[in-house]
């Protein structure tokens, strides 16, 4: 006897030849269940594909995080969100850091994403804010400028001499003065 079927609770019972199986709506909820005689006993079972119950187990499911919540990487109806990607064979999303697209939510937190890996520009590789930089988000892009007047020479500077005040030969913008 094998009630532990994947179907209604109570509803389904299989002996050896008898299996009685469901049918999926459009919005996997079960539409009918039909007893099916079957030639052998039933030893392997196919998981049917339900959103939201944190298995991948095919069909429509690009992923499946165990809810049916939008905006944390795998959508409502277990679509995979844009920014985010599959990690390895799980059905939890991961955020893709240097695609562009900066994402913050309760799993993931990126505060910056200049659509690269590259390290020494201000957006580091794993798509934070490099020390002695500032990152701000424009439209679709980010800007990254290093932090002048911290006595360290990046990006665009061309002297940095510790302080915003010019006259002493780097200016506040730390850009060499005639």
């Amino acid at each position: 006897r094998d009630d532990q079927f994947p179907c209604e609770a109570g509803g389904m019972a299989s002996e050896e030849e008898l299996c009685i199986t469901c049918t999926l709506d459009a919005l996997a909820v079960y539409a009918a269940c039909v007893p099916e005689l079957r030639g052998a006993a039933l030893d392997s079972r196919e998981h049917v594909p339900v959103c939201g119950d944190a298995r991948m187990t095919g069909g429509e499911e690009e992923c499946d995080d165990g809810n049916h919540v939008s905006g944390d990487g795998c959508s409502s109806r277990c679509r995979l969100e844009e920014g985010y990607t599959l990690q390895g064979q799980g059905p939890l999303p991961a955020n893709v850091c240097g695609d562009g697209l900066a994402v913050s939510n309760a799993r993931y937190t990126e505060q910056c994403d200049d659509g690269n890996l590259d390290e020494g520009d201000g957006c580091g590789a794993g798509c934070h804010v490099e020390q002695g930089w500032t990152c701000v988000e424009c439209g679709d892009e980010w800007a990254c400028d290093p932090v002048c007047g911290d006595e360290m020479l990046r990006g665009s500077e061309t002297c940095d001499d510790g302080n915003s005040q010019g006259g002493d030969g780097c200016s506040g913008e730390c850009t060499l003065e005639g």
